[in-house]
């Protein structure tokens, strides 16, 4: 009894750790920090997972994701981003476009923020060809360091950067790897 226990407790580790190279080979989520994160769509872009309990907000180009509603008091940024989308003809000039200046659009009130790209002070990609890192920026004249996904669309991207610092590199890590462009 004693052997058969052992062979199954064996053949379980041996499982489990095939499964953790292929998993981390393939660059996928993490399935145990993923579980009941919720599905955003965008209509021609794609699809990503956010944690359940997280707002997804989007307005003209522009996503929010934050702990409540923008239209209440007091809600934390998760990440903040913008959709860009560009062709062959005006790649270049929409790229000094983003690393020149973003205005934000914040539930119909007026609520912009100047942020230039400085520079990439470190990234890693995915096998889904997304991005994770940390940039530069000038923030209102101030420069600071963020984490940053970047997730590539047909045509464009999606660059998310983490506004007030308060996920984990890990979650940040599993959002970007949840991505999937629509073909």
């Amino acid at each position: 009894m004693k052997k058969f226990t052992f062979i199954i407790i064996i053949l379980l580790v041996s499982i489990l750790t095939c499964y953790i190279f292929i998993h981390n080979m393939l660059s996928l989520p993490n399935p145990f920090i993923i579980f009941g994160w919720k599905n955003i769509s965008i209509t021609e872009i794609g699809n990503f997972k956010i944690p359940g309990n997280w707002i997804f907000t989007l307005n003209d180009n522009v996503i929010f994701l934050t702990d409540k509603n923008i239209n209440e008091e007091d809600y934390k940024i998760y990440l903040i981003g913008i959709i860009i989308k560009y062709d062959s003809y005006n790649y270049q000039e929409v790229k000094d476009e983003i690393n020149g200046k973003w205005l934000y659009f914040h539930s119909g009130n007026e609520f912009f923020k100047e942020i230039q790209y400085i520079e990439t002070v470190s990234n890693e990609i995915f096998s889904n060809s997304t991005y994770f890192g940390i940039k530069r920026y000038s923030i209102e004249s101030n420069q600071i360091e963020k984490y940053f996904i970047d997730l590539s669309i047909n045509n464009g991207s999606i660059e998310l950067i983490s506004w007030d610092n308060i996920v984990s590199k890990e979650i940040l890590i599993n959002i970007a790897k949840t991505f999937e462009v629509y073909k």
